[in-house]
């Protein structure tokens, strides 16, 4: 959410799974839409955009039209692009890190990588300093 005063943080029940039913009923029915809705949350409920991550119960066709019904502006599936990095710091920290990696071994083959005499060598060498 771009627009809010207040972060709304939810915890699921214990027990429960994140199915589409749930996420449908609990979350959003119960908890996210009366916040969207108080203007004490947000600073303008007509400009509040729902950013959902692509979980499939946030995905699912239902859960769209939910959303539509209840007056909620969201990112729908077509916004995202298939490839698009979600809003997880973590994921793209990891994939700048791979990157960065690769870069330090362009001679590296396939081949070379898992070849035993490699592997032999690096358990022997962990051997002698471990």
């Amino acid at each position: 959410m771009f627009t809010c005063k207040r972060l709304l943080w939810i915890i699921k029940d214990k027990g429960e799974f994140w199915t589409g039913e749930y996420f449908r009923d609990i979350i959003l029915t119960r908890n996210v839409f009366p916040f969207l809705k108080n203007e004490d949350n947000v600073i303008d409920p007509d400009e509040v955009i729902f950013v959902h991550d692509k979980a499939l119960c946030m995905r699912a066709n239902k859960t769209q039209h939910l959303l539509q019904e209840n007056d909620v502006k969201f990112w729908s599936n077509d916004i995202w692009p298939g490839n698009s990095p979600d809003l997880n710091v973590a994921e793209c920290i990891g994939s700048i890190i791979k990157d960065e990696v690769e870069t330090k071994m362009p001679s590296e083959t396939e081949y070379n990588r898992y070849h035993e005499d490699g592997l032999v060598k690096v358990k022997h060498m962990k051997s002698q300093h471990g």
